[in-house]
């Protein structure tokens, strides 16, 4: 991957990480009524999650 590349899509990757870690537990909540799929959901939200933790890692890698 191309610098220009990992730091053109980087501040898409913080706000895609932060959607998917608030918008997740509302999966969650709704798969629980039984009007959506479960899984789906808690997979997003972990995937979100350690997106947004390897973003966050990055920087402080970056920042030190």
């Amino acid at each position: 991957m191309t610098p220009a590349l990992a730091f053109g899509t980087l501040p898409w990757a913080i706000i895609t990480g932060g959607l998917a870690i608030t918008l997740g537990p509302a999966g969650i909540h709704y798969a629980r009524l039984e009007t959506g799929r479960l899984w789906t959901a808690i997979a997003g939200t972990t995937l979100g999650a350690a997106g947004l933790a390897g973003i966050i890692t990055l920087n402080r890698g970056l920042g030190a």
